[in-house]
């Protein structure tokens, strides 16, 4: 093959050129519309989704846990209908308390 005194000229011009589609294809994957930061966005949505998959599996373990005590444990059907109906048992007191306390203004003379 010939050598043309244009040859490393050519070359570091390939070199180059390559050098910088690489840089633009790493720019768009940090900045572009679906690069690092779209990316970053999916995964928090997925965390999320995963994090009220639990809770609400752990809510449902709570609700079979108390579900099978009240089919097996008279005490824990006792206590449920009392909860229900707002009724007391003999020998019980029962404290009401106001939800949100209301504030009342100073009153300045």
């Amino acid at each position: 093959m010939l050598s043309s005194p244009n040859t490393p000229v050519i070359r570091r011009l390939g070199y180059s050129t390559f050098a910088l589609v690489a840089f633009a294809f790493v720019l768009l994957f940090f900045k572009g519309p679906q690069g690092l930061p779209a990316f970053q966005k999916k995964w928090a949505n997925v965390q999320a989704g995963e994090k009220a998959n639990a809770d609400l599996r752990r809510e449902i373990e709570e609700m079979k846990a108390r579900n099978h005590r009240l089919r097996t444990d008279q005490e824990e059907i006792k206590v449920a209908i009392r909860e229900e109906l707002g009724k007391q048992g003999k020998g019980e007191l029962t404290l009401k308390l106001p939800e949100k306390a209301k504030k009342s203004k100073p009153v300045t003379e």
